[in-house]
């Protein structure tokens, strides 16, 4: 029993005589990465090479999708990756460390923006960045996107819609930030996707593309485009919409069958009258708003037909 204290207390003091130890080590690297850097200055050897960036995005969850305003609702995780030649150092010089984190802050970031972006706003703090000793950078940065996204309902509730995330360098051109997919990929990250009950998500796909503007013919710009393509979950419209329309337009046929002498046809009429006004009330507070006469949907016209 004496012994297994003993033991006990032994790998504790080795425990605690580790962590001491690694903190000036720590510390030394530090001053020796940070010593003579400027996060202003682009991480390259000279300054004609670009520096390249990998970048993916990661689909965690659909929030919102408003066809009314023809917004898109995402939560997203970008993921970044580039090498920085001044953060390379021996493991073995310092205590054996093989990366640190630090905050992004303080260091050169790849201005990557979505172009096509209403509102963002960052989960959480700023998070840090992961630098490895033989030089590569990796940040994660997790947010709630609202974008634009052109929406077609003429199927409604049958529709299937086509959303672009477009990512790209705000101020850089290709000549200085060659943005890449990482690992070579056409499709974005679905790890930790968690499914929508509106929305089905049916693919969602990555494109590189380069870009030549009238201002700068000479000078590309690079830029990604994520599309998100989604079909509505519709069993919801079915039972709600769908099955009282037919049943509705089933009693308006059966106002023509009934007799004139039977006395009955006015007050069956007046009945399926009223009983289309009330599902028309119901209608308008379930039926997405739209005013674009290449959008409105099928269905509105079918029931306004009566």
């Amino acid at each position: 029993m004496n012994s297994q204290r003993i033991a006990c207390f032994l790998l504790i003091l080795v425990t605690l005589a580790t962590d001491v130890s690694a903190g000036p080590d720590q510390r030394r690297l530090l001053e020796d990465l940070f010593s003579d850097y400027n996060k202003h200055e682009r991480p390259v050897y000279s300054e004609s090479e670009p520096v390249a960036v990998e970048f993916q995005v990661s689909l965690r969850s659909i929030l919102n999708v408003d066809e009314a305003n023809q917004q898109l609702q995402t939560q997203l995780w970008l993921n970044y990756a580039w090498k920085d030649y001044k953060f390379r150092w021996e493991p073995s010089s310092y205590g054996n460390i093989t990366d640190i984190r630090y905050p992004a802050a303080s260091l050169w970031l790849p201005d990557i923006t979505m172009y096509n972006s209403i509102a963002s706003s960052e989960i959480g703090s700023k998070p840090d960045v992961f630098i490895a000793s033989e030089g590569s950078v990796s940040l994660v940065q997790p947010g709630i996107f609202t974008s634009s996204c052109e929406t077609d309902l003429r199927w409604f509730p049958f529709d299937t819609q086509a959303c672009k995330l477009t990512f790209g360098s705000w101020t850089l051109d290709g000549s200085k930030v060659d943005l890449k997919v990482k690992n070579g990929v056409s499709m974005g990250s679905l790890d930790g996707y968690q499914p929508n009950q509106e929305w089905h998500l049916l693919n969602f796909s990555v494109v590189r593309n380069t870009v030549y503007y009238e201002c700068c013919p000479d000078t590309p710009y690079i830029d990604l485009d994520y599309t998100l393509k989604i079909s509505r979950l519709q069993l919801f419209y079915v039972i709600n919409i769908i099955i009282p329309s037919i049943f509705i337009a089933l009693l308006t046929l059966v106002t023509f069958i009934i007799p004139v002498q039977s006395g009955e046809k006015l007050s069956f009429g007046s009945t399926v009258l009223l009983i289309l006004a009330i599902f028309w009330l119901l209608l308008i507070n379930v039926m997405p708003s739209t005013s674009a006469s290449v959008s409105v949907p099928m269905l509105s016209k079918y029931d306004s037909s009566f």
